[in-house]
C-alpha cells in the first residue's frame, strides 16, 4: 500500500514546478479528504 506524502511535502513538490494563484490553498483542499481517510 502506498502512502500520501503529505500536505507539505505535496506543497513543495508541486512549487518547484508550478505556481498558480492560491496554490496552498488548493493543496489544502485537495489533501485534507486523503488525511481524514487515512486517520479513518
Amino acid at each position: 500500500m502506498s502512502g500520501h506524502q503529505g500536505r507539505e511535502k505535496t506543497y513543495a513538490s508541486l512549487a518547484r514546478e508550478f505556481y498558480w494563484c492560491n496554490q496552498y490553498k488548493w493543496v489544502r483542499k485537495v489533501c485534507r479528504p486523503i488525511i481524514v481517510r487515512r486517520l479513518e
